[in-house]
């Protein structure tokens, strides 16, 4: 642990905050274009209705948690690069 520690002080680049936001807001915009396409396909060539539910669930739940993650890291970058 404390290796990592140490690292990670001794490892730091320069980022503005609000580079790591707008990387976020273009990934965030990619995602959704992406996901329309996605269940456009999805629910035009879906053999089974409840595969797309099944789909549909695993792709959200999972997106949103990545999502969630990127944003509350870059949250947590500016948070910190500001004190």
């Amino acid at each position: 642990m404390n290796l990592f520690a140490s690292l990670a002080g001794a490892i730091r680049i320069p980022l503005s905050p609000l580079v790591l936001f707008v990387i976020l807001a273009l990934v965030f915009l990619g995602w959704i274009i992406y996901s329309v396409i996605l269940r456009y396909h999805w629910k035009t060539y879906a053999y089974h209705k409840l595969d797309v539910i099944q789909m549909d669930i695993i792709y959200f739940v999972g997106s949103g948690v990545l999502l969630t993650a990127m944003a509350v890291t870059a949250l947590m970058y500016s948070l910190s690069s500001s004190i």
